[in-house]
């Protein structure tokens, strides 16, 4: 049996403090440090067998998944999306009986219809301030919060800086009061572990993730739509409860203060069960076996 080979990014380690390539080498994984830059081919790098699994920048994991690695990246982009995922996490809040999206009530449009108006959508939210951010998981330019008072300055600035178009989708929410941020990992159905921001180099006692996070995680992986086989969920404690901000690609998510010795296995064990044809994408529970570091779900 061919263990699962790791490729890592150069231009990740140069900005997460996580130590992944100790926490391979004490886990025996078999891993390279292989770089890429824009314009190099990938068929540059090696002809690598068995399962592959690599960690790195977007750019980075983009161009692995021109490979025929198997499983390469957990990136599928269109999941990750607010379009594509969204409307499914607001499924399940009618399923538990309570909120699950941070940004529930919110309206999807391009950007071409949201600069030429602007002042109407903070007339819809009633509020003077509103969340703006890409809908695509690729993140076209950086979210943020804007008043109506600086609303024609952000535009001016997004189009200079950005890469943004008349067409690129946006998503547009009522600014909240928001707390505490945590991260959460979730291969394969189970909650592996956990970090709260800002993300700590050392990651944190499970028992200081709050349970009602643990649960919020719990509720989302029991739903029968998963937006991969392994992803990133984001969790925001706000006045009313804890809400999922974003869900994110495992592969090119920062994995600061992330248990790396719980999630690095788990990782291995789906890829090598995707690589022998035991697991693909859209397979239902009961889940594989794998280590869950989580607290146990405790309803809202």
């Amino acid at each position: 049996m061919n263990k699962v080979t790791w490729c890592v990014d150069p231009n990740i380690l140069a900005v997460n403090t996580q130590p992944i390539l100790s926490v391979l080498e004490q886990l025996d994984v078999p891993h390279m440090v292989l770089p890429w830059s824009w314009g190099q081919d990938a068929n540059l790098w090696p002809n690598l067998e068995g399962p592959v699994v690599a960690y790195g920048t977007l750019p980075y994991v983009k161009k692995i998944k021109e490979m025929p690695w198997i499983p390469g990246v957990y990136l599928k982009e269109q999941h990750l999306s607010c379009a594509g995922s969204w409307h499914h996490l607001e499924g399940l809040s009618g399923q538990v009986g309570s909120k699950i999206c941070l940004n529930e009530d919110h309206i999807l449009l391009t950007w071409g219809m949201f600069k030429n108006h602007p002042e109407r959508w903070f007339d819809r939210f009633q509020t003077e301030r509103i969340f703006m951010r890409p809908s695509s998981s690729l993140k076209t330019f950086a979210s943020l919060v804007v008043s109506q008072e600086d609303i024609h300055q952000e535009i001016q600035a997004l189009q200079q800086i950005s890469s943004v178009t008349n067409d690129t989708l946006i998503c547009l929410a009522p600014s909240q009061t928001l707390g505490q941020e945590y991260r959460l990992t979730i291969v394969h159905g189970q909650v592996i572990t956990g970090t709260r921001a800002p993300y700590e180099e050392s990651y944190p006692d499970p028992e200081t993730i709050p349970q009602d996070v643990w649960a919020l995680a719990h509720h989302v992986v029991q739903h029968t739509w998963q937006p991969d086989l392994a992803y990133i969920c984001d969790v925001v404690v706000t006045p009313k409860g804890p809400r999922v901000v974003e869900l994110n690609s495992m592969s090119s998510s920062g994995w600061y203060g992330l248990d790396l010795s719980k999630l690095i296995p788990a990782l291995n064990h789906i890829a090598q069960a995707e690589w022998e044809g035991d697991l693909a994408y859209g397979d239902p529970v009961p889940r594989i076996p794998l280590h869950q570091n989580s607290a146990p779900p405790r309803p809202f």
